[in-house]
């Protein structure tokens, strides 16, 4: 990745600007924010993390031999907008900020 004070940067906009949205109960809901409303953009860094996938949830279960995860892009990035999970942003910076 680049560089990681950038980075931690861009993921404590992004989770300042997702504070007040509600995740969903069962499902998590995507937030969307206009890229003009960030003050951190950086192109080269939103699209590595675009591509860089992440752990939604995790199956388990008596009829289920191995556990089946699902996993999705840490960001999407559609037009002028940014798309994200906002518990996937939290996770992610607290792993990268230990």
């Amino acid at each position: 990745m680049t560089n990681n004070i950038q980075l931690i940067e861009i993921l404590k906009e992004l989770v300042e600007k997702s504070k007040d949205y509600n995740d969903g109960f069962m499902t998590p809901k995507e937030y969307e924010i206009q890229i003009s409303e960030l003050d951190n953009y950086d192109f080269l860094i939103f699209e590595e993390l675009e591509k860089t996938e992440r752990k939604l949830w995790t199956k388990t279960g008596s009829g289920i031999e191995k556990p089946l995860i699902a996993y999705v892009p840490t960001l999407k990035i559609k037009n002028d907008y940014v798309s994200f999970i906002p518990t996937i942003i939290r996770e992610y910076l607290k792993e990268i900020e230990e």
